[in-house]
């Protein structure tokens, strides 16, 4: 039996399926392929060798699409979700267009699903920060995970999602029912709509139900997946974006072409050139100047996470913990205020909240017409991707 959070999400999703995301043809089922197989190699640095002869279970495998990715790379997988239409959408589609046989689907959620044979790979994409107890659904998948076994984790994070949660907070805001919230993103975030159907192909509805009507959604810092990863015996191996190196690198459509940013590695050529230290020197001076601002980002952070219809927003506090984040990021003096101009994206969170109290969704929505930096383009960072080995040593 499914739980309330489960059932609850259930509903939402059977009406709109944000797993659909192109028309089953061949043609862009092999686009699909293209663009999941350079993410993979060139992104996560996760050869497609890995997947040869390897054993994988998928948690939350939604309409199929990239199961069936998965399933053509692999020997054996396992695909579960808890959505019987999603499970029969999958079915339909492997049924249609694989050529192999080496496939099962299951219909049931982590918490419920059991299997006799741990695998190679385990693989969960967008599901368990929809969950109201994230780790225990992380805790189950790694069960199945064999010694050596790749866990591949895409979830959300706090930070990257903070501007689809501060506009979840938004509608709820200026949003009476589930009705109007439709009504009301369609008015103020039609950009961000039409740009998430042009690049998924997912009906809008069905982007609508995803960000801003699911119940239950709740991004999570990167700083505690490393906990869990190491809590469960899961060696770091690789991440999207790549929170030490390449981190301002964050869109996952389109992969920088290296000749054009030859100056890009000119600090790391500069750090490479008078290196003397241990590394951890760096990090504990890079941690102390800026534990401050990682405190305020942390209390910022907090007021749109885990954002539904029921929860309380705290305009003013917002406004007062938005104004010391900006404080502290001054004091900072990190290299990418610069080319991000950070400065003004946290200039225009503050006009906006400052709009928001009075809670007139016209002059939201001219405020947001007329932002630079906030409400732009991509919204962040939606899902985040995290590659652990499993090891039987402690870490």
């Amino acid at each position: 039996m499914l739980k309330k959070t489960e059932l609850d999400i259930l509903k939402t999703y059977q009406k709109n399926n944000p797993s659909f995301y192109y028309k089953t043809n061949r043609k862009n089922i092999d686009k699909l392929k293209k663009k999941i197989e350079d993410f993979y190699f060139f992104k996560l640095k996760f050869p497609l060798e890995n997947f040869q002869d390897k054993n994988l279970i998928e948690f939350g495998c939604g309409s199929g699409q990239r199961s069936l990715i998965y399933n053509l790379w692999a020997k054996k997988t396992v695909h579960v979700d808890f959505d019987e239409k999603s499970i029969k959408n999958a079915k339909d589609l492997f049924k249609k267009f694989s050529t192999k046989k080496n496939f099962k689907f299951f219909e049931n959620s982590i918490e419920k699903f059991s299997h006799k044979d741990k695998f190679d790979i385990v693989l969960s994409e967008g599901v368990i920060h929809h969950h109201n107890d994230p780790y225990s659904q992380f805790k189950k998948c790694q069960k199945f995970l064999k010694k050596d076994g790749y866990f591949v984790l895409g979830i959300a994070n706090d930070s990257g999602c903070f501007q689809r949660m501060l506009a979840r907070q938004t509608l709820y805001l200026l949003s009476k029912n589930e009705n109007e919230v439709i009504k009301n993103s369609k008015i103020i975030f039609s950009e961000f709509l039409k740009r998430s159907h042009k690049y998924s192909g997912r009906k809008i509805d069905d982007i609508i139900a995803d960000i801003f009507l699911v119940p239950t959604w709740k991004p999570i810092s990167t700083q505690v997946i490393e906990k869990w990863f190491k809590k469960n015996n899961l060696k770091f191996f690789n991440s999207y974006p790549n929170f030490i190196k390449d981190s301002y690198f964050a869109d996952s459509h389109n992969s920088p072409v290296i000749d054009r940013y030859s100056n890009f590695t000119l600090l790391s050529e500069l750090v490479w050139m008078v290196h003397k230290d241990k590394d951890t020197k760096f990090i504990n001076f890079y941690k102390n100047k800026n534990r401050n601002l990682a405190k305020s980002l942390k209390k910022l952070v907090k007021h749109t996470n885990g954002a539904n219809f029921w929860s309380k927003i705290d305009i003013n506090q917002f406004l007062n913990d938005t104004k010391n984040f900006k404080k502290c990021f001054q004091n900072s003096n990190l290299e990418l205020i610069e080319f991000f101009e950070i400065n003004k994206f946290f200039q225009e969170l503050e006009n906006f909240l400052k709009i928001l109290k009075q809670k007139d969704i016209y002059s939201v929505k001219k405020f947001i017409n007329n932002c630079r930096f906030l409400f732009k383009g991509t919204y962040g960072v939606g899902i985040n991707y995290y590659v652990g080995k499993k090891t039987s040593e402690k870490l």
